[in-house]
């Protein structure tokens, strides 16, 4: 309400953190939420993004249109081994997704390195640091996510949708008329995608790139079927080659998506 009406047209853009959840009861005792309930916090990016947009709307109509930048996040307001799991990847992979769906203009995960908490066990860091169950600088979940992001999404978000709740679809256009999907399966069971790509007629080639673990909760992370040490995945990356396929695009294409997994597919 005081903040908006100064604004005047001097600022680039507006900024918003997001952690989630409080994840304490009265007494500073950490409750422990379930995977399922990290999972559900998704729908808060998209409430954030709106409540704001009505507060400028409010108090500041003439800032209308002005770029809102998710400048921090992470999976809970807390460090709990979660955040060193699969999970955050998982998490995270969404994050991207539901923050370019709902408007926002950039999303900044924290952070980089940062070191363990040795009273909950976890570490928001992409790179492990300080943890004597991972290697030094070994990168955890939410890196292989940004990796995947960075090969499989293009630079034109379209609509895409699924039937099924536990998987999420996050669908883009590349410059050279490419498709790029991520592809989130939460459930601990493998899926058969069986994609309608609309208008889009693919020539019949694809590659991707997979982040799986053996469930939501395992701190060692697979890149496309490559593991290393427990802590966290292999690197570098660069040198694990994409999968690749020939289908034929006359026909229904099918695709596997692993359990406990982040996809990325680029449709040629």
């Amino acid at each position: 309400r005081d903040l908006l009406p100064q604004l005047k047209g001097k600022a680039d853009f507006l900024i918003l953190h997001q952690y989630f959840m409080w994840p304490f009861d009265a007494s500073n005792n950490y409750t422990h939420p379930s995977n399922e309930a990290f999972l559900g916090n998704l729908h808060k990016l998209a409430d954030a993004k709106a409540s704001v947009d009505q507060m400028i709307d409010k108090y500041a109509p003439g800032e209308k249109g002005i770029p809102i930048a998710l400048t921090e996040f992470n999976l809970v307001n807390a460090t709990p081994p979660e955040t060193t799991q699969l999970l955050n990847g998982v998490f995270t992979a969404e994050v991207l997704g539901e923050s370019l769906k709902a408007g926002y203009a950039a999303a900044d995960f924290w952070d980089w390195k940062n070191g363990l908490d040795k009273k909950l066990g976890g570490d928001h860091a992409m790179l492990a640091s300080g943890d004597p169950s991972a290697i030094e600088g070994a990168p955890r979940a939410t890196y292989y996510t940004y990796a995947l992001y960075n090969n499989a999404f293009g630079s034109q978000l379209i609509d895409a949708s699924s039937s099924d709740p536990q998987v999420k679809v996050y669908a883009s256009r590349f410059s050279g008329g490419e498709l790029g999907l991520v592809v989130v399966n939460e459930d601990g069971l493998p899926r058969t995608l069986i994609l309608n790509l609309g208008s889009f007629k693919p020539k019949g080639q694809l590659m991707g790139w997979v982040l799986s673990g053996h469930d939501l909760n395992d701190s060692q992370i697979s890149w496309n079927g490559e593991k290393a040490e427990p802590g966290g995945g292999p690197f570098p990356i660069s040198s694990i080659s994409p999968y690749k396929a020939h289908f034929n695009p006359d026909k229904g294409l099918a695709i596997p998506v692993a359990a406990n997994s982040v996809s990325g597919i680029v449709l040629y």
